[in-house]
């Protein structure tokens, strides 16, 4: 198993809550290959197929959906850090 990138999992995120790898593309202003490289990254790392790829879209695969789940968890994790440090450093310098 390899090591998670927060960009892979914000990457993987977008698409489920995009519905869709080409929605997800546009949403962050990539390209659709970089998308599915990021979220192809992430299936590696975690060693899970995270979506059910067919010709007339995605859908989250069992695993994938509580993938999204932590995922969610983790990204808010993120945030609320972001925003106690931008707090912090004001408090700082008042």
């Amino acid at each position: 198993m390899g090591k998670m990138k927060l960009r892979d999992l914000r990457c993987f995120a977008t698409v489920a809550r995009e519905g869709g790898f080409e929605r997800a593309a546009r949403r962050l202003g990539a390209t659709q290959g970089t998308v599915s490289k990021r979220v192809k990254a992430l299936e590696n790392d975690l060693d899970i197929e995270l979506f059910c790829r067919e010709s007339h879209g995605s859908s989250l695969t069992p695993e994938g959906e509580l993938v999204y789940i932590y995922t969610l968890n983790i990204l808010n994790m993120e945030d609320r850090l972001l925003k106690f440090c931008e707090e912090a450093r004001s408090d700082v310098t008042v």
